[in-house]
């Protein structure tokens, strides 16, 4: 769902999905609820992201959807061969991107 009809917040997840997966070589799924709760609107949207920061399925916006995805162990393998970033183990560059992304989406 864009800005426009507003969930800003999608995008701020889905950039912090593909992210997080690349600096942590690992998969990253998230699951977000859709409807209404209290007078709070949920925009589903859930995703799954691959060690190496490829977006591998996504649900669609304000629609109920069970995501299913093969997980290939091996692609962590290697993706943190070829990625140091896990080997490195500075997480202080993780923060400081993320810190960056959510800054951009704060503005």
């Amino acid at each position: 769902m864009s800005e426009q009809a507003g969930f800003g917040s999608d995008r701020m997840w889905d950039a912090m999905g593909g992210v997080i997966s690349r600096f942590s070589t690992a998969y990253v799924l998230y699951c977000n609820r859709v409807g209404f709760e209290d007078g709070l609107a949920f925009a589903g949207g859930s995703f799954i992201y691959g060690p190496s920061g490829e977006l591998l399925a996504k649900a669609p916006d304000l629609d109920t959807l069970t995501l299913f995805q093969d997980i290939n162990l091996e692609a962590v393998r290697e993706a943190r061969k070829k990625n140091t970033f896990k080997r490195d183990d500075k997480p202080e560059i993780i923060l400081e991107a993320l810190k960056r992304i959510v800054r951009r989406y704060e503005d």
